[in-house]
């Protein structure tokens, strides 16, 4: 369906700008079919958008997420009118969101991707506090303290961890180091609870991807005081160097496969 949706594309804007080449790998890798026509950021988009951004912001959590990302898609196509029959189309909104919502606005429209894994892991955590002993309950610490885990919570955090430690997305990466960083202030059972190898590899991370254009900054666990809280101090000289050459490449699955059992 999509490709057949970005043959029309093509046939569309092949009177503009786009080249052969920029076709080519539209066929081959449908998110790269919007490079020569980029999106601006949250401080360069025009003011229908902005406006249509910021009403969408007083709806609920989940439908002004959907909100946002019309009223990005909408100002888009304004911008490149040749998308405009697409608008509607899921794997065109999708490819949009894999491009933009991963990149350029990553703090702005994490949400799309954040709300449905945050509501489970959520309610994995209700079913707890109303359990008479959660002593027992399983702990992703970097990887699980054991093999209990609810399959549908497995997966969320298997979804969580590339948008956090990946994509340096906020919204991602608050779920880990806020409980993380309160089970290690008050002592108190947490589903997620971030061996410090793990957490430093989050926030030094966070801080590489940090980027100013996008309206991206590092989140409040990357000062001093947040990494108290994370226990960063407890990496050893010899791990911390490992660590800070897998955020280098972003290699964050060699962290997880090698920290030390919850």
């Amino acid at each position: 369906m999509f490709r057949y949706l970005v043959g029309f594309t093509i046939l569309a804007l092949s009177q503009s700008t786009l080249v052969g080449e920029a076709a080519e790998s539209a066929e081959n890798q449908p998110p790269q079919f919007f490079l020569p026509y980029p999106l601006q950021s949250m401080f360069g988009i025009d003011a229908e958008t902005f406006d249509a951004v910021r009403e969408a912001e007083y709806d609920g959590a989940e439908r002004a997420c959907a909100g946002k990302v019309d009223a990005h898609i909408d100002g888009y196509v304004r911008r490149y009118r040749a998308y405009a029959p697409f608008r509607d189309d899921p794997d065109w909104r999708a490819a949009w969101l894999e491009r933009f919502a991963l990149t350029t606005l990553r703090e702005e429209l994490g949400c799309h991707f954040i709300v449905p894994l945050r509501r489970t892991l959520e309610r994995a955590e209700r079913a707890r506090f109303h359990s008479e002993d959660d002593s027992g309950m399983p702990v992703w610490c970097g990887r699980w303290s054991d093999d209990t885990v609810d399959a549908s919570l497995k997966a969320a955090i298997a979804g969580l961890v590339p948008l956090a430690f990946d994509h340096g997305m906020p919204s991602a990466e608050i779920i880990f180091t806020s409980r993380t960083a309160s089970a290690n202030e008050t002592g108190r059972y947490a589903t997620i609870h971030m061996n410090p190898d793990v957490a430093l590899f989050l926030v030094e991370r966070v801080v590489l991807l940090a980027a100013p254009e996008f309206g991206v900054h590092p989140t409040q666990f990357a000062d001093a005081e947040g990494r108290a809280r994370l226990r960063l101090d407890a990496v050893s000289p010899e791990r911390r160097a490992e660590v800070m050459a897998a955020v280098e490449t972003g290699d964050y699955q060699s962290i997880l496969d090698t920290t030390e059992p919850c």
